[in-house]
């Protein structure tokens, strides 16, 4: 159970930049950021 914990943070913390600009994109503008769920 450890290697599974240990290893999710560890890739996030590997590309923090690409977590945080889709996090923010998609936390900040859910339906705002998204053309396709507008679009439906």
């Amino acid at each position: 159970d450890g290697s599974a914990v240990a290893e999710e943070p560890t890739s996030r913390s590997h590309r923090p930049m690409d977590i945080d600009d889709e996090s923010l994109a998609l936390r900040d503008g859910e339906g705002d950021f998204d053309p396709t769920r507008d679009t439906t």
